[in-house]
């Protein structure tokens, strides 16, 4: 009895392979296959013998609409090196600013032994954002002590006011992207 399904399935396939009557192999292929040069060299002879395949007629269309879409894109969607020069020398300089920093804190981190040291040498160079930075961490120790005194409701709010949010936001994507979408006929 044969419960395998891989025993199955090769039974199947082999009656239906009897079913396919013989095809045998055309006769300028038998008797040049004596080394796989000799077949790399009648396979291409077979495959230049065939008839070209003529192109879909949509497929120009569609090439050049697809060419025009891409030269109608918005000028940040498009390369670096065709923004207008306005745009491009910030992002440029903003790039080359991270690679730096990048590359300092490797340096610094190599030569010290302790990160802190570096993060406080980098913590220097934006002390004009520590205002913003206390606001933060005030109201993430409110939060913190709300969630610790036991207001789980306040939490399970919060938590739904921004979900709800974040729905809006994600519903308000979808219908933008449906509104400007154009079906092409």
């Amino acid at each position: 009895m044969e419960n395998n399904p891989e025993q199955k399935l090769e039974k199947l396939v082999r009656r239906e392979l009897g079913t396919l009557p013989d095809r045998p192999a055309p006769s300028s292929l038998i008797p040049q296959v004596l080394s796989a040069v000799t077949l790399e060299q009648v396979v291409q002879r077979q495959l230049k013998a065939l008839p070209e395949r003529p192109a879909p007629a949509t497929l120009i269309p569609r090439v050049l609409s697809a060419i025009e879409a891409r030269n109608h894109r918005r000028w940040w969607r498009q390369p670096l090196l065709s923004w207008p020069i306005p745009a491009r020398v910030p992002a440029v300089a903003l790039a080359c600013a991270l690679a730096g920093l990048l590359i300092y804190c490797g340096f610094a981190i190599q030569e010290s032994a302790a990160v802190g040291s570096v993060v406080q040498r980098i913590g220097g160079w934006f002390a004009f954002l520590s205002p913003l930075l206390d606001v933060l961490l005030t109201l993430g120790n409110a939060l913190l002590v709300l969630a610790k005194a036991g207001q789980p409701y306040l939490i399970l709010g919060v938590s739904l006011v921004f979900a709800m949010y974040l729905a809006c936001v994600g519903l308000g994507t979808a219908c933008f992207r449906l509104a400007l979408t154009q079906k092409s006929i």
